[in-house]
């Protein structure tokens, strides 16, 4: 796992790693090796034995962008997609192409209705895209997550808050 624990991708991974282990009665670890915008972690999984026992949760920015940036700089790419094979898509979320000044060139391989465009020197109108709509189509199927999360922040610390303190009082030798 490329990125840090308790972030967005962690979360993902770690109920995704309970299935297998489950299923083969085996403990499958949640490895997170951070460094260098996930190019450490990769570079670590690129090198394992393809033996199935190493499955690496990437994101296709870090796996896209990363060995492009490492070519541009000279550098030799920690890894590259061909040498992982894509099983599953967990998640999906809005994507966005960014560029700078003189970078068209960069992105060679991106589909030509969308560098065209920025060549001439006419990019697109930035958007929320779908996002608003599929935000929509989630309260509608789940409402109570848009509102359930704010009663239970506030019965957590309703929980823990006033023992917390009457232990650090307790116990705190300053008292």
């Amino acid at each position: 796992m490329p990125f840090p624990p308790g972030g967005v991708a962690d979360a993902v991974a770690r109920p995704v790693a309970e299935a297998p282990g489950r299923e083969l009665k085996q403990t499958v670890i949640v490895d997170n090796r951070v460094g260098a915008g996930g190019a450490l972690g990769m570079g670590l999984a690129a090198r394992a034995p393809a033996d199935g026992h190493t499955l690496l949760l990437m994101t296709p920015p870090s796996i896209s962008i990363l060995p492009e940036a490492d070519k541009m700089l000279g550098r030799k790419p920690a890894c590259t997609l061909n040498q992982f094979r894509p099983i599953a898509r967990f998640t999906a979320g809005p994507a966005v192409l960014a560029l700078m000044g003189g970078q068209v060139d960069a992105i060679s391989s991106a589909p030509a209705s969308v560098v065209q465009p920025i060549r001439a020197g006419k990019p697109p109108a930035p958007s929320w895209g779908s996002m608003p709509n599929t935000a929509r189509n989630q309260v509608d199927k789940a409402p109570w997550m848009a509102v359930w999360p704010g009663p239970a922040i506030f019965l957590l610390v309703l929980a823990f808050k006033p023992p917390g303190d009457g232990l650090r009082g307790a116990l705190d030798a300053r008292s």
